[in-house]
């Protein structure tokens, strides 16, 4: 009886243990998912996060406004979505990024007349696996109005 006490005790510890990890470690990952929250909020520049499958996994309030998007977009696939963007071959440039890890660069004019740059990076986890690709749009025509007002 004394030895079953012993091993309850025991296993109770390690159960109270591992309760702490678990609530340490969702600390962690909330700090982590509001750190993510505000820079897509702060940044002026339109990012969109795509899984494996080129499905649309986050993207920011800028996205949302230059490219089209709305919340139910998440999930969606992007070649499913008219994204302003006049880029043939967007999916195929994007799997090549994925497959390659080479960044693409791409000068387009979006529908407004402006000249964007689209970014194509490969989506790295934590343990560096490939999973997805994450797209930003440089307004040029800022960057080079910044550039111009530095100089």
């Amino acid at each position: 009886m004394e030895t079953a006490k012993e091993e309850l005790q025991s296993s109770n510890e390690e159960l109270t243990t591992l309760n702490e990890e678990l609530q340490n470690r969702n600390q962690e990952l909330a700090q982590a998912n509001d750190d993510l929250i505000n820079l897509l909020t702060s940044v002026e520049i339109p990012i969109v996060m795509l899984d494996a499958k080129l499905r649309i996994r986050r993207f920011n309030a800028v996205a949302q406004r230059k490219m089209n998007l709305v919340a139910a977009d998440v999930g969606r696939p992007i070649g499913d979505i008219n994204t302003k963007l006049p880029v043939d071959g967007l999916e195929d440039m994007i799997r090549e990024v994925i497959d390659t890890l080479e960044v693409k660069e791409v000068e387009v004019r979006h529908r407004d007349g402006r000249m964007q740059s689209l970014r194509i990076r490969p989506y790295l986890t934590t343990d560096k696996r490939i999973d997805g690709a994450v797209l930003a749009l440089i307004d040029l025509e800022e960057f080079r109005k910044g550039m111009t007002a530095r100089g």
